[in-house]
């Protein structure tokens, strides 16, 4: 069983391959340091072709987005595993199922208007967590997906369990104050999510480092 997350932005400039890079770089460290793990992971990220996983060459200044051809590699240096990810114009159903679902929620109240302008943005980005990744992958793709979110002033969400369903959609700055972290999980089942997670990660870091 695999899980994902969208993340639909407000603002229509997309950020650069070096941007983001950067950024998921210095919240992943945060969070790895922040439940004990004083470790530095490398970050890499490729684009590959759906037929055939041939690697494509990008530039660090490209803006983050690639052609239904291909999908994005994130990974962890060192360690196998990773996350997939798509970046996809919204369609009919997009708009529909946001509109019809989504948006009238209780708790989207407050933020009706800025997940107006995501949906009116015209695009979003996709990463798929495939099952048995390891613990730095689940941490890894869900702090992907709110730095995505927090760049581009958007949200993240996901209806396949992913996260906290009741929780969603969510602004970018405040998934990455508590996803995964232990003491503002809400569900016990994602507290004892990643807390698993977190555990796991301390030994694959240790065996990388050894």
């Amino acid at each position: 069983m695999s899980t994902t997350f969208d993340i639909y932005p407000s603002d229509s400039k997309i950020p650069s391959f070096k941007d983001v890079l950067h950024e998921v770089t210095s919240e992943y460290h945060t969070f790895l340091s922040d439940v004990g793990l004083k470790y530095k992971p490398e970050i890499e990220i490729r684009i590959l072709t759906k037929s055939g996983d041939k690697e494509i060459g990008y530039s660090h200044a490209d803006s983050f987005k690639w052609s239904d051809d291909h999908y994005l590699w994130a990974q962890i240096k060192g360690i196998a595993g990773g996350t997939d990810g798509y970046f996809w114009e919204n369609d009919k159903n997009d708009y529909d199922y946001w509109k019809d679902d989504v948006i009238p929620l209780e708790r989207c109240s407050h933020i009706r208007g800025q997940l107006e302008r995501c949906l009116s943005v015209g695009f979003h980005w996709n990463l798929r967590r495939s099952a048995g990744q390891p613990g730095v992958i689940n941490i890894f793709y869900g702090i992907l997906a709110g730095v995505l979110a927090q760049i581009t002033d958007g949200v993240v969400f996901s209806d396949d369990s992913a996260w906290d369903y009741g929780r969603m959609p969510i602004r970018g700055k405040d998934f990455l104050k508590s996803y995964y972290r232990p003491d503002r999980e809400l569900s016990a089942e994602i507290r004892g999510a990643a807390i698993s997670s977190i555990r796991y990660a301390k030994e694959e870091l240790e065996n990388l480092n050894a």
